[in-house]
């Protein structure tokens, strides 16, 4: 992936231990906070990719819903949101 913002191309998906620990799970639809983490999408889909494969089949990864706080797995190829992250300096 080449993925440049904000003038860094060290930007890679998260996997899904570190997608779940930006939950706010006493908020709902989005379980975030929003204020925090802006551009979450106010739609029928909070389901956001993790890096995380599924062990019990090649085909398909988790993700995090932040519409109920759940992890999830789906089909690889299925269109979802990503949140990109830079890992700690």
């Amino acid at each position: 992936m080449d993925t440049t913002y904000a003038g860094y191309s060290d930007w890679r998906l998260p996997n899904k231990n570190e997608l779940s620990s930006i939950l706010e799970r006493r908020c709902s639809g989005p379980a975030i906070n929003a204020t925090v983490f802006p551009g979450i999408p106010h739609s029928y889909s909070f389901h956001f990719w993790s890096s995380s494969p599924y062990a019990h089949g090649s085909g398909n990864a988790w993700l995090v819903d932040f519409g109920d706080g759940g992890n999830y797995r789906a089909y690889r190829y299925d269109s979802r949101h990503v949140r990109l992250v830079r890992s700690g300096q």
